[in-house]
């Protein structure tokens, strides 16, 4: 105080050290000199650039810990079931094929891309002797490491985890963010096939409980009304065909019934009346009479929720599911009304969309062999149809198992197990 004068004193108050390099600055006059919000401080900018940032969040930090800041490991936990962020669509950049993310669902020229959205529930055995006691995995751990995994790539936040009522205290529900096809097929795939097997590996399951489910949400803006049309008629005209596909039978939280699309009884009605009902469904792309409980749930602002599937931590199960629904939305989006939404029996319309699904095998493959590998086809008319798609699995499991890193428990029919499939 005895050496400096009145304005030197109040310009103290600008004086602070750089959190980077720790050199005095004034930030006040300093023009190299800004407050970094992730640091809570502040540093040159010129500092900046020597700072990495984290995986999850791209934010600067002092200190990563497996590439992600102290923030993004502190806040990872596990939500309630009524949690719902923002929505961080994933997709791939056309030119370089690099994955990124945005918050915007459409694309450049605002036109709406579909995108998948995935909940699966997963439950935990209690004898943790049977498995890897090295991955400690429960409440905000399990939460953590799944974040991780889910921002592994660069430009990638796809998980996080909810609280689920119909699952043991220890269950968990993993959700996406939204991704779209390409994505899935250039990296999402390798995401989930690692996500589930550190789940395996630390003992928690998903095909091996009754309560565990697994709900797959598409883009309601991205689908036609004539397209929506067609997709409802063939859900619930083709019970017997949907129930295999989902891997179990309909219960009372997916139904496949007329009454719980329409909140009225198939019974008595002409299929003039039964079209009518679903064309006006397929216009609001909303039924105001409809349970929440149905195979397609349509109260969803913004998405479409199929509820049928059977719970997986099996790739092949995964990706049957996802090209299911991709297939089935190209084969209505490109056939005549008439030869989906008709008074036809079933048979007749699951036969030209198998016929449209073999013309396309090697795209859908997951879902392909596992049709041939079932007993719902003849060996006959199954090899007729996806013999490709067979081959293909094959070459596929070959090639892994010289890899000593993805032997382990690897195959082709564990489609109804929580296992190792092949990753195609």
């Amino acid at each position: 105080m005895k050496t400096h004068n009145i304005e030197q004193m109040k310009d103290l108050r600008y004086k602070t050290n750089c959190m980077v390099c720790v050199k005095s600055m004034n930030t006040n006059i300093d023009t190299d000199a800004y407050f970094s919000d992730s640091l809570n401080g502040w540093i040159h900018r010129t500092c900046q650039d020597k700072l990495d940032r984290c995986d999850s969040c791209d934010q600067i930090s002092l200190h990563l810990e497996s590439g992600s800041c102290r923030q993004c490991m502190r806040n990872t936990s596990v939500r309630s079931y009524g949690y719902k962020p923002m929505a961080s669509f994933h997709r791939i950049k056309p030119k370089t094929g690099e994955p990124f993310r945005t918050d915007k669902p459409n694309s450049k020229h605002n036109i709406p891309i579909n995108h998948f959205g995935v909940e699966i529930e997963v439950d935990c055995h209690q004898d943790e002797e049977e498995y890897d006691n090295s991955i400690i995995l429960d409440g905000n751990n399990f939460a953590s490491l799944v974040r991780q995994i889910g921002s592994a790539v660069k430009g990638c936040n796809l998980f996080y985890c909810k609280t689920d009522s119909s699952l043991s205290d220890v269950g968990i529900e993993v959700v996406s963010h939204p991704f779209s096809w390409n994505f899935w097929r250039t990296v999402g795939q390798d995401i989930y096939d690692s996500l589930f097997s550190v789940l395996m590996s630390s003992g928690y399951f998903s095909a091996e409980t009754e309560e565990g489910g697994m709900h797959i949400h598409i883009s309601k803006n991205s689908i036609s009304r004539d397209t929506l049309l067609k997709l409802l008629w063939f859900i619930y005209e083709s019970r017997s065909f949907m129930e295999f596909i989902a891997q179990r039978d309909v219960s009372s939280f997916a139904s496949l019934t007329f009454r719980s699309l329409t909140g009225r009884p198939k019974e008595g009605l002409t299929f003039s009346k039964r079209r009518n009902i679903i064309t006006k469904i397929a216009k609001d792309k909303h039924s105001y009479q409809q349970g929440r409980y149905t195979a397609l749930n349509m109260h969803n602002d913004q998405t479409l929720e199929f509820r049928i599937f059977k719970g997986t931590l099996n790739i092949m199960t995964l990706s049957k599911a996802v090209e299911f629904i991709h297939s089935l939305l190209a084969y209505c989006s490109i056939t005549p009304i008439s030869e989906i939404v008709n008074n036809k029996n079933e048979a007749y319309r699951v036969d030209r969309y198998l016929n449209y699904l073999s013309m396309n095998q090697t795209k859908y493959t997951n879902l392909s062999a596992f049709i041939a590998n079932s007993n719902y086809l003849s060996t006959i008319k199954a090899n007729r149809l996806f013999k490709e798609a067979n081959e293909q699995c094959s070459r596929a499991l070959m090639l892994q198992t010289v890899d000593e890193r993805l032997t382990e428990k690897r195959n082709i029919n564990g489609w109804n197990n929580d296992t190792k499939g092949v990753l195609v």
